[in-house]
């Protein structure tokens, strides 16, 4: 398929469109509408489009959110390390994640690129094509849930055979037991038509075991009789004693092989891995492991190393100068007695004079002398 670019002008009904305007409004139509028109023209691509389209759009904040939590070494960045082997409801599920509106729009565009470069090769009629663009002009927002959006298109983008989820079974029960919850597994197992159940019953227990002994070659009819009339916990005795991994609490990857054994794309020709290995085998080169616990390794310590200690320089005290205080002494110049005060003091000289004149002349004065 001849991928268009956005910079192209192409024609319909012999009117000239630019590439980018049309998918500036293919974007923001609804995903019920994209599976009807996909539907009604009876078209549909295998998932690696729409898988790779999703690769291409989430590598760059995969490896922007690898280096921010290198330093933590953490389950999340484990996971993404294994990104380039994802699923596509993984890789939905990704997306979700980062729940980014530039992020939401890159996808759609390179997705509608997908698209429309398909319908024009599958030859849709130039007047249906149209119909839709204009269905298009009349949404102005981008879908408001990704994943819902993304889920809803699910018919129209086909597994290869002998694949699920766009990926080959091996593949699948790999990264899912190394990559995924068993929560996210389960809403694989819903996207595909399988809910698996939180824990099995009787009859199911049963099929497992009866399963496995046919994969075995050592199914009889008297045995598969005697398994069905067993009580769960005689059931879950049995599988234990004859060495097959059933019970009805179900484990990661018995989640796994449920959706294999009951999905649409697999359950005719499944059958239990012949090595268990198969679930916990390396799928990662040695060069990108190595690359990321250099990385991991750097962080670390790049945190242990001491954050740089800021003096703050004092100032220091200046003694203050001596202040020299010059005292002024002022003279003060006597001034002259008012003619008042001169006349006071003659008076009290002439008082003085008559008393001590008293003082030698009065009779009591002399008498006293006398006596002593």
């Amino acid at each position: 398929m001849k991928l268009l670019k956005l910079d192209e002008v192409i024609k319909i009904r012999r009117q000239e469109f630019a590439v980018s305007k049309l998918i500036d409004s293919l974007i923001n139509l609804p995903s019920s509408e994209v599976k009807a028109f996909f539907e009604t023209q009876g078209l549909s691509l295998p998932k690696s489009v729409r898988i790779a389209v999703l690769q291409n759009v989430l590598k760059d904040p995969v490896e922007k959110t690898l280096g921010e939590r290198a330093h933590l070494a953490d389950e999340l960045g484990y996971r993404l390390t294994w990104v380039e082997f994802f699923s596509e409801y993984q890789l939905e599920n990704l997306l979700k994640f980062y729940n980014a509106v530039s992020l939401n729009k890159k996808y759609l565009t390179e997705l509608w690129l997908n698209l429309l470069s398909f319908a024009i090769e599958k030859k849709v009629d130039d007047k249906v094509l149209l119909e839709l663009v204009d269905k298009a002009k009349g949404n102005k927002h981008l879908p408001a849930d990704i994943l819902a959006y993304n889920l809803d298109l699910h018919p129209i983008f086909l597994d290869e055979k002998n694949e699920i989820d766009g990926i080959s079974q091996d593949q699948f029960r790999t990264v899912l037991y190394k990559a995924s919850t068993v929560n996210e597994i389960r809403e694989i197992g819903k996207k595909h038509g399988v809910n698996v159940p939180k824990r099995l019953k009787k009859e199911e227990l049963a099929n497992i075991i009866i399963g496995v002994l046919k994969d075995r070659k050592e199914h009889t009819p008297e045995l598969e009789e005697r398994v069905r009339s067993l009580s769960i916990v005689l059931l879950q005795r049995f599988a234990k004693d004859n060495d097959i991994k059933a019970s009805i609490e179900l484990k990661k990857e018995e989640v796994i092989e449920y959706i294999l054994a009951n999905a649409n794309q697999t359950k005719d020709k499944y059958a239990l891995p012949v090595d268990i290995s198969v679930y916990d085998r390396e799928l990662r080169s040695k060069e990108k492991i190595e690359a990321r616990a250099k990385q991991i390794e750097e962080a670390k310590k790049a945190e242990e190393k001491p954050a740089p200690v800021v003096v703050k320089e004092e100032p220091k005290p200046v003694a203050p100068k001596p202040v020299k205080v010059e005292e002024k002494v002022e003279v003060v110049k006597k001034s002259k007695h008012s003619p008042q005060y001169e006349e006071v003091v003659k008076e009290l000289a002439l008082l003085r004079e008559e008393l001590l004149h008293h003082i030698n002349n009065c009779k009591c004065t002399a008498s006293l002398k006398e006596k002593k």
